[in-house]
């Protein structure tokens, strides 16, 4: 009976992740949103892959997963399972950092699965494993002043709340957000049972946290467990005249440790950060998408209140997954009968935190201030939602403790009274809607809130009957119920969410892409290929093969503008992470290294089918049709240059901050180059002999045997960028800024190796 008093809780937990994940446990479809692959992008669109009509897509929504998360990590363990650190990703934007992305989850104990299984399999069972650790170690904080009741409805709450399903799926917000219950447990017992072994472990914490990937999320931790500690130990002992310093530079100590522990990423992190178009990129802001909308406060009470992208009905303002902090209906309950017992020092700091995040969450002088203080500019603003998501599961907790310990009435009342007005009030606001079809998406959305709130409200009603008043027992019942209902509607919320696919969706083959990758296997040398509004940006990646255009939001500011001017023949001062070339007569295009570019047939009537005609900007001389499937065709490049080449001649423009059209004006771009400061290069005697030859390529590293009668540079079509180092015959020799972007290395005539290698610490040789 102690056995089961104990262990229920994790049992129900363990239950409760059954139902989450049984698509996958039971019928072996990944949690990863494989169907946007095939259902919605060529050459993948051409065939059903044993559908009727083709893939059905649940989430279209969450489209960074199969287009960043996923290709990164696949990337990722490829490289570690060769014993190299995956420094250099050369798969778009003619490379750029990799392991500096802190979403790549380079250092990710998550990672550990990789070793033992395949990698779709490896990759579901880290986002398997995010919700029941969360629930697991969220019991575990609460359980020290709670309940077990109160408390496992708190880490239920967490683990199911809408910021933790939003991003489940991405593998990596949940893993960091899980940590913060443990940081604030190795803080309970360094400072309130004075175990100083858990200095050690909270190092070790912090640096894990760190290494799961989403640094706001590790921000936003830091921010809690700084107040936590100021107003639960420092500001008590302050007052009472018995500060210990001791501890609190013990736990500076332990801080500190764990950042150098975590040093390998969080230097290349910040320095690509330094380097990106993150301050200046315009799709957040231009898409409403940072802060949330006042009016989506509703959706705390229903969180389809405007529409679900699974149903494909959402009419809400930017993103669902930016603004979904839904914790339950009837659990707000349990926060608004918190609020009568403000005088327990953890409710009232709990509902401190809340009103912080609400600074955070919505645009405001003070809160645009901390996101600039906070090193936050530039990202979602709305990501604060982990912090209103965590205090508000903690004090549904509470509430549910003091609805198990206090018999009082007019909370009881009053809670019910101010859900059911805010019910109203939701519902006045669906009648207030533009479109009559708005409305009865609304409306239809309110139901099951209604269906939940209501039996909810009754159960605590219930507790100021004698019967339960009397009866622990039957209190816990009551409790019990409660949670129960609240379970039921989160799950019902993550499951229509969550989409789950056929393990063959996941970047099946094609002819289009088999032809790709045959001519890349019989090709000496490396080469690009271009999308041509075909197949999304980053989806090449999975097969090895190499784009420019692509989409991060840490594009390196440079490549950035130089696509932009390419694009638009003019510098903009915006510079999107969504990059896709179609400028394909551009003067500076040959630069890029691109062989092959795709395209779709148009039929008269402006459908993509396999009967229609190419684009028109193909029936040129530049490009040849190589290879066509269905509806996608293959053109070659035959203006295309080479990956590296000799050049002899140059033009210097110090100080060069932009491009306009004089930058390269009349230059021949396979013969001269232009760069930003001054070398010695003599013009070139005679007509030059010279010749490139591949001897090694590989992410993050290319040899050349390179010739040549007269000395020369050698130009690389590669993304110039910090921390790549050059050796001509085993001597380090300086890399160049090329014609805005590239790389060009200075070379005597003669026969040399030339080594190209990237490291982020080689920048700290310098």
């Amino acid at each position: 009976m102690k056995r089961l008093k104990k262990w229920w809780p994790f049992a129900l937990m363990v239950l409760i992740w059954g139902i989450l994940f049984w698509p996958f446990l039971i019928q072996g479809r990944l949690p990863l949103p494989a169907d946007i692959i095939t259902g919605l992008y060529f050459p993948w669109l051409d065939y059903k892959w044993g559908y009727l009509v083709g893939v059905p897509v649940k989430n279209p929504l969450i489209s960074d997963i199969p287009s960043l998360l996923y290709p990164w990590r696949q990337f990722v363990i490829d490289q570690l399972s060769r014993g190299r650190l995956p420094f250099w990703n050369p798969y778009y934007f003619a490379g750029m950092p990799l392991l500096a992305n802190f979403q790549s989850a380079v250092f990710s104990y998550v990672n550990l699965f990789f070793l033992f299984f395949p990698k779709p399999l490896a990759w579901s069972l880290g986002v398997a494993l995010s919700p029941i650790l969360t629930m697991a170690f969220m019991f575990l904080f609460l359980r020290r002043k709670l309940s077990s009741v109160a408390a496992l409805l708190g880490s239920i709450v967490f683990a199911l709340c809408g910021f933790e399903i939003a991003w489940l799926q991405y593998n990596v917000h949940g893993h960091t957000a899980l940590f913060l219950p443990l940081l604030l447990s190795a803080i309970e017992k360094v400072l309130g049972e004075k175990k100083r072994i858990w200095l050690a472990f909270l190092a070790v914490f912090i640096a894990s946290q760190i290494f799961t990937g989403y640094l706001p999320l590790v921000i936003y931790s830091y921010l809690i467990c700084f107040f936590y500690v100021f107003y639960f130990y420092f500001w008590p002992q302050l007052r009472g005249g018995r500060l210990n310093w001791r501890d609190y530079f013990s736990l500076l100590g332990a801080v500190v440790l764990g950042w150098l522990l975590a040093f390998g990423q969080i230097f290349p992190g910040l320095q690509l950060a330094q380097n990106s178009i993150r301050a200046i990129d315009p799709l957040v802001s231009a898409s409403n998408a940072s802060y949330l909308p006042l009016k989506n406060l509703v959706t705390a009470l229903a969180p389809d209140f405007f529409g679900h992208p699974a149903t494909g009905n959402f009419f809400g303002q930017a993103f669902y997954d930016n603004f979904y902090f839904f914790v339950g209906t009837g659990t707000l309950l349990l926060v608004f009968f918190s609020l009568f017992f403000l005088r327990r020092r953890e409710i009232a700091f709990w509902w401190l935190i809340l009103l912080f995040s609400v600074l955070l969450i919505f645009k405001n002088p003070l809160g645009l201030f901390l996101e600039k203080a906070l090193f936050l500019s530039g990202g979602v603003a709305a990501r604060a939602l982990f912090m209103t998501d965590f205090a508000l599961a903690i004090l549904a907790a509470w509430g549910m403790e003091m609805f198990l310990k206090n018999s009082r009435k007019l909370p009881v009342f009053l809670t019910v009274t101010w859900l059911a007005l805010l019910m109203g009030g939701a519902i006045y606001f669906s009648f207030q809607l533009p479109g009559s079809v708005q409305r009865l998406i609304a409306q239809r959305n309110l139901i099951l809130p209604l269906l939940v709130v209501v039996p909810s409200a009754l159960l605590m009603l219930a507790r100021l009957l004698p019967f339960f008043r009397q009866n622990s027992k039957r209190r816990y019942c009551l409790a019990v119920f409660l949670i129960f209902l609240t379970t039921g509607q989160l799950l019902y919320s993550a499951r229509k969410y969550l989409p789950f696919s056929p393990p063959h969706l996941l970047f099946p083959s094609t002819p289009v892409i088999d032809f790709l990758l045959r001519e890349k296997a019989k090709s000496v040398e490396p080469f690009r290929v271009e999308l041509g509004e075909v197949i999304p940006q980053n989806f090449l990646m999975p097969y090895g093969i190499e784009t420019v255009s692509g989409y991060d939001a840490l594009l390196p500011r440079r490549m950035g503008e130089f696509l932009s001017f390419l694009e638009s023949g003019r510098m903009e001062e915006k510079i999107s992470r969504v990059q896709l070339i179609r400028n394909y007569h551009a003067s500076l295009f040959p630069l890029l290294n691109v062989k092959f570019v795709l395209a779709k047939k148009v039929n008269e009537k402006g459908i993509f089918s396999p009967d229609g005609k190419p684009p028109a900007i193909f029936q040129t001389d530049d490009f040849h049709l190589v290879f066509e499937d269905k509806t996608v065709q293959v053109y070659e490049n035959l203006n295309f240059l080479p990956r590296a080449f000799w050049v002899y001649q140059r033009k210097v423009i110090k100080d060069l901050k932009s491009l306009d059209e004089s930058t390269f004006a009349g230059r021949d771009l396979a013969k001269e180059v232009v760069l930003e400061e001054e070398i010695e290069l003599p013009p070139p005697e005679k007509s030059p002999t010279a010749k490139v030859a591949w001897q090694e390529y590989r992410p993050g590293r290319l040899v050349l045997a390179v010739e040549s009668d007269q000395p020369g540079l050698i130009f690389i079509a590669n993304n110039y960028y910090p921390g790549w180092e050059a050796k001509v015959d085993g001597q380090r020799t300086k890399i160049y800024r090329a014609n805005y972007t590239f790389q060009a290395v200075m070379v005597d005539k003669g026969q040399h190796q030339l080594v190209m290698e990237f490291s982020p610490f080689f920048c700290l040789k310098n």
